[in-house]
């Protein structure tokens, strides 16, 4: 089951919150690698809001979001190191690789109807731009290590662009326009508030969440029975 289909086929309701959730990007410390589950290396640092923790219950907690957590663990073995080493060598945290999770459930083979495809869910347009063939019989963003290596390019050049991760992220998933034309309206750079002020499509609104729960998850896993 691919993680986006189960997310829109569930009725959100978010709380409201006004508070600023810090998204930072710390570097992890040996001690901090040693000690972590293997599946992060707690490189982001985030407090939560209502938003995440609605997440962090459904993949920690539901039976449905368990299962899809359950698969996305198993198939990031294959991939999470090479990912994170790309990451790193883009200056990406690192955590971030879970974005992968939320795309596709680490799965090399999905496609969605708007044609977006791979690991990371490129569409055509995005995938070329970045030098990757998709044609029929060749279609690159198939390459798991190819398309890493754009994905990690792709959020640093978001980082560039808004200056802040959670809006790296948004971009990522609704396009710079989107997120740009919402922070002008706002009249402020900051993804919470675009998302409580609903200046976001729905989906962007979940979508950041989504990612900061896998993680946070992720960094527990024991904890939470996985």
């Amino acid at each position: 089951q691919a993680l986006i289909a189960v997310a829109r086929a569930e009725t959100i309701s978010e709380p409201s919150y006004s508070d600023s959730t810090a998204l930072d990007s710390t570097s992890a410390s040996e001690d901090q690698l040693g000690q972590s589950a293997g599946f992060t290396v707690g490189d982001i640092a985030f407090d939560t809001n209502p938003a995440i923790e609605h997440w962090i219950n459904y993949f920690g907690v539901t039976p449905i979001g368990r299962s899809t957590m359950k698969i996305g663990f198993e198939r990031s073995g294959s991939y999470l190191e090479m990912a994170r080493a790309e990451f790193r060598n883009a200056g990406v945290p690192e955590d971030l690789v879970w974005l992968a999770f939320v795309e596709s459930v680490w799965n090399p083979r999905a496609l969605s109807p708007a044609a977006a495809g791979g690991i990371w869910q490129f569409i055509p347009a995005t995938a070329t731009h970045y030098g990757l063939k998709v044609e029929s019989g060749n279609d690159e963003r198939a390459d798991p290590f190819k398309q890493t290596r754009v994905a990690a390019a792709y959020l640093r050049d978001l980082y560039t662009i808004f200056g802040d991760w959670s809006l790296a992220m948004a971009a990522y998933n609704s396009g710079e326009p989107r997120v740009m034309g919402a922070i002008v309206k706002n009249g402020n750079a900051n993804f919470w508030e675009l998302s409580e002020r609903q200046l976001l499509p729905k989906e962007t609104c979940a979508y950041v969440p989504k990612i900061l729960a896998s993680i946070r998850v992720a960094s527990r896993a024991e904890d939470y029975g996985f």
